[in-house]
């Protein structure tokens, strides 16, 4: 009897495992993309640099608008591609409340910064100034195929009338576009 229970249990699943069927789908990723031979690396170098500005008496600062303690600033774009004609270069970071082409000291006054003091950031030629708000650009000519140094130039300025002695320190996003 026992073996006769046994037979219709075992027809029983075996029925349910033949309709058991798993669902499937298949489908297709299609991957698009641009292989560009206009870009140029960045140097070691060139990347997250710490610049120091040489140190500069208040006094030397005289009033809003003048600069002193300047220092160049190299920028090396290495192994540029062989399409690789310009570059569009444009700054970001904090502007100085007073100055808004200037740099703001991120060392507040309470804690040892300078105050009245920022810093100018100039394109290539040395003359033109950068914003830190990013809506002044310089397009610079690249030879194609090659390693190109851009020099840029920084200057203590003064945003106040009176500048108050102490330490300084600011941050310039630099941003390439290749054309």
């Amino acid at each position: 009897m026992e073996s006769m229970m046994v037979k219709p249990v075992f027809l029983i699943l075996l029925g349910c495992v033949l309709q058991a069927q798993a669902a499937s789908d298949s489908t297709f990723i299609t991957f698009n993309g641009t292989v560009l031979a206009n870009t140029c690396t960045l140097s070691t170098g060139s990347r997250d640099q710490i610049m120091v500005l040489g140190s500069i008496a208040d006094r030397d600062i005289k009033g809003k608008g003048t600069t002193g303690g300047e220092k160049e600033v190299n920028m090396v774009l290495r192994d540029c591609g062989a399409s690789a004609t310009a570059v569009v270069v444009s700054v970001q970071g904090e502007a100085d409340n007073d100055d808004a082409l200037a740099f703001r000291n991120a060392l507040p006054e309470s804690e040892g910064g300078a105050a009245g003091v920022g810093l100018y950031f100039y394109q290539t030629d040395g003359k033109t100034q950068f914003s830190p708000d990013g809506s002044v650009t310089q397009i610079s000519a690249l030879t194609p195929s090659a390693d190109n140094t851009l020099i840029y130039k920084a200057a203590y300025a003064g945003t106040k009338d009176s500048v108050v002695a102490g330490k300084f320190s600011t941050v310039v996003n630099v941003n390439f576009e290749y054309q």
